[in-house]
């Protein structure tokens, strides 16, 4: 691991490359205030973390997470529903009762490819968070609203 302090300690960004033997390496940021901020692209000047995480453990969770991933498929990528899953500690028979579903429901939502906004919102729900909707081109961003049962 090698680490960046900012000119002004302060109040700046910390940068924090991960590396391991494997070849496997992550940049990671960390901002007083704000937390650590896990890219899954290289980082552009001024650009924004893809994941932010208050507490060092769940960052930690991310990037073993992230190696995990770079191990099967070569590249680092946006997490899916197991990885929050994961990240939360929340095994799939215990979502599966808060979602009133069998564990090979859940399995089967994991895996699959196109999933209902839904059933997304439902699955995080239960998880504890909220699913925030953004869409970006080129020059622009803006959020999305959800309608008003999928909230």
């Amino acid at each position: 691991m090698s680490v960046d302090p900012p000119d002004d300690r302060a109040g700046g960004v910390w940068w924090i490359d991960i590396k391991c033997d494997d070849g496997f390496l992550t940049p990671m940021s960390w901002t007083q205030g704000v937390g650590f901020g896990a890219f899954t692209d290289e980082p552009l000047y001024g650009g924004r973390p893809d994941n932010l995480f208050q507490q060092a453990d769940m960052a930690a969770r991310w990037v073993f997470i992230q190696h995990g991933q770079w191990k099967t498929s070569g590249s680092v990528a946006a997490l899916w529903l197991s990885h929050l899953r994961a990240l939360t500690g929340t095994p799939q028979t215990q979502l599966a009762a808060a979602l009133n579903r069998n564990q090979p429901a859940i399995s089967k939502l994991e895996t699959r490819g196109d999933v209902k906004l839904s059933s997304l919102v439902a699955y995080v729900t239960a998880l504890g968070g909220r699913v925030d909707l953004r869409v970006r081109f080129d020059d622009w961003e803006a959020a999305i609203g959800l309608p008003k049962g999928e909230r």
